[in-house]
This record gives C-alpha cells, sequence and structure tokens, in this order.
C-alpha cells in the first residue's frame, strides 16, 4: 500500500489526472460565468432591482429578483447544473484517489462530457446533449462503484 504523500503526488498519474481535470472544470466555470455576463450584457438584463443603477435601459425583473430573459435562464440553468454535478464528482474523485484507484479514464471523459454537454444545452440543441451527461455519469457511477467495492464489505 502506498503512503498518502506517493498517493497524492503529481508523480502518481490519478492523482494528476484527478487536479487536471479540477483545471478544466474550473477554467469551464469561469467561461460559463462570463457567458451568462455576456447575454446579461446582450439582452440588458440584471438580477435585482438595485442594479438598474448600473444599466439604466435594463428591464426590472418582474419577480423583484431573477431573471425573466430566456437566454439567461438557459445560461444559469447550464451554471446550476455543472454545480449539481461537480460536486459529487469532486468529492467522489478525491476518495477515488485517496484510497489508490489506478483508472484515469474518468478524469477525462467527465471534463469532455461536461463541455459537451454545457455546449449543446446552451446552444439549445436537443437530445444531444443527453451524451454528454451520460458521458459524465458514467464516470461518476464507476467512481461510486469503484469506491463501494473498496468499503463496503458486502458488495
Amino acid at each position: 500500500m502506498s503512503s498518502l504523500s506517493e498517493i497524492l503526488s503529481l508523480s502518481n498519474p490519478v492523482f494528476k489526472a484527478y487536479c487536471g481535470s479540477a483545471v478544466l472544470l474550473g477554467i469551464k466555470s469561469f467561461l460559463t460565468n462570463f457567458w451568462i455576463l455576456s447575454l446579461k450584457l446582450r439582452n440588458k438584463v440584471i438580477m435585482a432591482p438595485e442594479d438598474k443603477i448600473l444599466m439604466s435601459d435594463a428591464a426590472t425583473p418582474k419577480t423583484g429578483f431573477g431573471v425573466d430573459h430566456p437566454d439567461v435562464k438557459r445560461g444559469y440553468a447550464v451554471l446550476q447544473n455543472d454545480f449539481e454535478n461537480f460536486i459529487q464528482f469532486y468529492v467522489l474523485g478525491g476518495i477515488y484517489v485517496v484510497l489508490g484507484g489506478s483508472a484515469t479514464w474518468p478524469f477525462i471523459v467527465f471534463p469532455a462530457g461536461r463541455y459537451a454537454h454545457s455546449f449543446l444545452y446552451g446552444a439549445g440543441i436537443p437530445g444531444l446533449r443527453i451524451l454528454g451527461f451520460f458521458a459524465g455519469f458514467a464516470s461518476t457511477v464507476f467512481l461510486l462503484y469503484d469506491i463501494g467495492q473498496k468499503t463496503i464489505p458486502y458488495w
């Protein structure tokens, strides 16, 4: 069994892949935020009534807070979907690395799937985005199963 310092070393290809996926997903989050900002500016959308001072010709949200424009709502849906999937991937991926997992493919397939899913979702292309979702889902299920096999004796 390897020591924790060996496992959490860049000489460990699994830890390196985990770190690389974290960088790629971090970049994706930044890009998604800039995309949402561009949608808000292009469509003159503000999130809260007090923000009207920043953009006087923007429409005030009908609900007081939030977004009424469909393009901006779609952008926020992409971001929310990412957060819902990133959290479990980061946690399970970290546990997988610490437990001495050997496969690097989940850390390549998950970010690729999330990029594809977000692009297709953002572009409003129906049906195809499910492929990106299932790529990420398969990666997460693999991590979950492998961790379960190692930690739950009756599996």
